[in-house]
């Protein structure tokens, strides 16, 4: 009778902890958006895009100013408060994770899928 009390009690301290655990790491979850989205709610979103060709990178030390086009051909200028990766200017795809400051989007992380160097080439 006393094991039993005692297995349920760690079980339910199993589940509150496993609650805990998937509340705390649920706030942290962005979602993936185009502009337009992230415009709307104010709130921080991922935004895929491509690096605009038609406007110049600015890298002011630890100020990074460039412009992503998303996948609904809107092009906004984006501030990232950090130095330029390594391979920022190759890459194919950027995602940018922040929000909407007036008619700026600030990056707090981004993310870049560069060219793959790995790729076998045909007949290898």
């Amino acid at each position: 009778m006393q094991t039993r009390k005692v297995i349920l009690v760690l079980g339910l301290i199993g589940i509150a902890l496993g609650m805990v655990y998937i509340f705390t790491t649920t706030a942290e979850v962005t979602t993936y958006a185009n502009f337009a989205e992230a415009r709307s709610t104010g709130k921080t979103h991922q935004v895929v895009g491509a690096l605009s060709p038609s406007h110049e990178i600015e890298n002011d030390g630890g100020l990074l100013q460039f412009y992503l086009k998303d996948d609904n051909d809107e092009t906004v200028k984006v501030v990232y408060d950090k130095p330029m990766p390594d391979g920022f200017k190759n890459s194919e795809k950027i995602v940018v994770t922040g929000s909407f400051n007036n008619d700026l989007f600030v990056a707090e992380k981004i993310l870049m899928k560069c060219p793959s160097k790995y790729e076998g080439t045909d007949g290898v």
